[in-house]
């Protein structure tokens, strides 16, 4: 999950989600990350919110869907868990349209992005 200090009071919901997922995916071109979950590039092709907002159990809470597509050059392919579910392969290591469904949380003007597989509500 990657987290954000909200400076982005003025921000639509797609540019917080792309905000938090470009943070998440630069964090996989680091040294912080094994050689196989590492990578080499990105691409985000999409992140569209889902309109209506998820209901949380914690009523201080506020969480959307956002639903994004993104391509990743991977450092090493062979047994590479980027390589698992959505995406289609592609030259020089490229794994293009990785889609998926991300939910968006925001508490005291702090943004986190989760992963949610598959929408865990309808907008």
């Amino acid at each position: 999950a990657a987290t954000l200090v909200s400076s982005l009071e003025n921000a639509s919901r797609d540019e917080v989600a792309e905000a938090l997922l470009r943070k998440w995916l630069k964090y996989y071109k680091t040294d912080l990350v094994s050689e196989n979950l590492r990578i080499k590039d990105y691409k985000i092709e999409r992140v569209k919110a889902w309109d209506g907002y998820c209901p949380t159990k914690d009523k201080n809470i506020t969480k959307f869907i956002v639903e994004v597509d993104f391509s990743v050059q991977l450092v090493v392919v062979l047994y590479s868990p980027w390589n698992a579910g959505s995406g289609e392969d592609g030259p020089n290591n490229w794994i293009y349209h990785k889609g998926g469904f991300a939910s968006v949380s925001e508490a005291n003007g702090v943004y986190t992005l989760g992963w949610e597989g598959i929408p865990p509500c309808s907008g």
